[in-house]
C-alpha cells in the first residue's frame, strides 16, 4: 500500500481558508464614546469658567494669588487657556472627519468630494484662527464701525459676516444634496456656532459700549458665546460620526464601536 502523500501546496491553499494573521492587534475606535467624553469636557470647562467669574466678581479670587492663576488658565476668552486649546481640538477633530469623508468620496469617485475636502480645510483654518486670533485683523476702523451701530463696535464682525455669507452661498447645493440627518446636523451646528461666534460677539460689543469690559453682563455674554462655539463644533463632530457610520458601514464598524471581548482577548 502506498504511503499517504503529503498535501500539495495547491491543496493546502485550497483547503486552508483561515485568514492570515494580522501584523498587530486590531483596534476599533469608539468615536461615539469620544463624542460623549468631549461633551463632558465642555461641561467641565464651562463650569470652571463660571466658577472663575463668580470668584472674580465676588472678590474671593483676589484673596489668593494661586486661585487667581488657576482660574486664569480656565478663562474662556483668553488665548492661552485650556478652553481655547480645547476649542482648537474640537475644530481640528471636525476638520479631520471632513477630510476623511472627502478622501473616501474621492476614492469612490463620488460627487462633491472636493466640497468635503475644502470644508475640512476651512475648519483647519478655523482651528488656527482660534489659536492665534487671525480674525482680529480689522479692515474697518472702530470709529467707523461704531458710527454704524454699537453692535459693530468690534469691527472684525464685518468680515465675519462676509465670510459666512460667501461660504453659505457656495455650499448651498452641497447642503441640499446631503442625507437628511446629516443636513439637519450641519444646519444645527452652523446655527449654534455662528450664533456664538458672530451674533453673541455683536451682543457683547454693544454691552462693552454700554458698560465696560469688566462688567458681569459682558462676562456672561462671553461665556454664552464660547459655550455656543464649543457646542456647535461638538454637534458637527457628532453629525460626522453618524454620517460615517451610515454611509460607510464597513469603516463605521471600526470607528464607532469598541472591540468585542473576543477581539480584546486576541489583541492580548
Amino acid at each position: 500500500m502506498n504511503p499517504a502523500l503529503p498535501p500539495s501546496p495547491h491543496d493546502a491553499r485550497h483547503h486552508d481558508r483561515r485568514p492570515a494573521p494580522a501584523d498587530g492587534p486590531a483596534v476599533a475606535l469608539d468615536l461615539r464614546r469620544a463624542v460623549r467624553w468631549l461633551a463632558v469636557a465642555i461641561v467641565g470647562l464651562l463650569a470652571m469658567a463660571v466658577l472663575g467669574r463668580v470668584l472674580h466678581f465676588t472678590g474671593l479670587a483676589t484673596r489668593s494669588y494661586t486661585v487667581q492663576q488657576v482660574m486664569r488658565v480656565f478663562e474662556v476668552d483668553a488665548e492661552q487657556s485650556v478652553p481655547t486649546w480645547f476649542s482648537c481640538l474640537l475644530l481640528l477633530a471636525a476638520a479631520a472627519l471632513l477630510l476623511l469623508v472627502g478622501q473616501l468620496r474621492r476614492a469612490a469617485r463620488a460627487p462633491m468630494a472636493r466640497h468635503w475636502t475644502a470644508l475640512g480645510a476651512i475648519f483647519v483654518l478655523l482651528s488656527i484662527d482660534e489659536a492665534v486670533g487671525l480674525h482680529n485683523t480689522e479692515f474697518v476702523s472702530e470709529e467707523t464701525a461704531r458710527g454704524i451701530s454699537d453692535y459693530f463696535a468690534i469691527p472684525w464682525v464685518f468680515q465675519g459676516i462676509a465670510v459666512v455669507a460667501a461660504v453659505g452661498l457656495a455650499y448651498l447645493r452641497f447642503l441640499v444634496a446631503l442625507p437628511r440627518a446629516t443636513r439637519r446636523g450641519f444646519v444645527l451646528a452652523g446655527i449654534i456656532y455662528v450664533g456664538g461666534a458672530l451674533v453673541m460677539e455683536m451682543v457683547g460689543a454693544s454691552y462693552i459700549v454700554r458698560y465696560t469690559d469688566a462688567h458681569p453682563a459682558v462676562a456672561a455674554v462671553v461665556l454664552v458665546e464660547e459655550a455656543m462655539e464649543m457646542l456647535g463644533a461638538l454637534v458637527l463632530v457628532a453629525t460626522l460620526v453618524r454620517h460615517l457610520e451610515a454611509e460607510y458601514p464597513r469603516l463605521g464598524a471600526h470607528l464607532v464601536r469598541r472591540p468585542s471581548s473576543g477581539e480584546r482577548g486576541e489583541a492580548r
